[in-house]
């Protein structure tokens, strides 16, 4: 190949990580270790294209085994020309035994009409599950007085109240087994409902943010139905659920989305045809 040829090639592909410049995500923990049920502060950063819609993970899923007390969102910055940057704090917490935590959730970018979804390079932190050391000098009393002892029940008591305990427990698991697992169930999907609905209401109120709308609403009807939602058209919705009332506000926002109309859809359709398959799951 002739110089010539080789600059050329050079300059081409130049070209092409400039068009098709990949976002940078990064996350990891502001501290190296934490204790058992501690909060722990997880940094979460982009920097994209102005062109381009990024949408942070929830608290639905991506953090386990840690699960999300709270988290905060600051505002957008120009680091450079065509380029912004994005960040969010997670406050986090683990109850698992594992010597080393890590997370690596999930960011999706939108662009046009099209979408990027990156996984986040994984961050570790360490489990520090160390007692607190004992004074180097304990104190002692020199004189104490005399204690009555407790009278000791024998220990076929102690065995009785055992044998006891242990049957009436298998007899509640017997019994009680698959009303208490519905029952937690029912706990987990409402808590899960919740954060829901407040998501959905604060990206339906801010402006530009309709497709995002769109996906955690999918996301959300994808947990419920057992079914890849996200990956479906208006089109195969329409066919799987009917004309529901939520087909026609889908057709809407993707005239929206691809530039064909300037009329909102009525997003509050959608969040009550998510409460519907919430309190009923079974209704088709």
């Amino acid at each position: 190949m002739t110089r010539l040829g080789v600059v050329f090639m050079v300059f081409y592909f130049l070209c092409l990580n400039h068009l098709f410049a990949l976002p940078i995500i990064r996350g990891r923990f502001l501290s190296d270790s934490v204790k058992l049920g501690e909060p722990v502060r997880y940094c979460l950063s982009a920097i994209y294209e102005e062109n381009e819609l990024v949408v942070f993970p929830d608290t639905l899923d991506g953090f386990m085994p840690f699960e999300v007390i709270k988290r905060e969102y600051f505002p957008t910055k120009i680091v450079a020309e065509g380029r912004l940057y994005d960040s969010a704090v997670y406050l986090v917490r683990t109850f698992s035994m594992d010597s080393m935590q890590s997370l690596s959730p999930l960011m999706v970018f939108y662009r046009d009409d099209d979408s990027l979804g990156l996984q986040v390079q994984e961050a570790k932190v360490s489990m520090d599950l160390s007692v607190g050391a004992l004074p180097a000098v304990i104190k002692m009393k020199e004189e104490v007085g005399l204690q009555p002892l407790k009278r000791l029940l024998p220990p076929w008591f102690y065995v009785a109240v055992s044998a006891v305990f242990f049957v009436v427990v298998g007899l509640l698991l017997v019994f009680f087994r698959n009303p208490l697992k519905r029952g937690a169930d029912s706990w987990r999907k409402r808590r899960q409902y919740r954060k829901f609905s407040q998501r959905f209401d604060q990206l339906a109120l801010q402006d530009g943010q309709l497709s995002a709308t769109i996906f955690l609403w999918k996301r959300w009807l994808q947990e419920m139905e057992g079914m890849p939602i996200p990956l479906l058209t208006t089109h195969e919705l329409a066919q799987h659920f009917g004309e529901e009332p939520f087909v026609d506000v889908l057709r809407q926002a993707d005239r929206v989305i691809y530039g064909s109309s300037q009329e909102q859809p009525d997003l509050t359709v959608l969040r009550e045809f998510a409460k519907k398959r919430f309190l009923d799951p079974n209704d088709d």
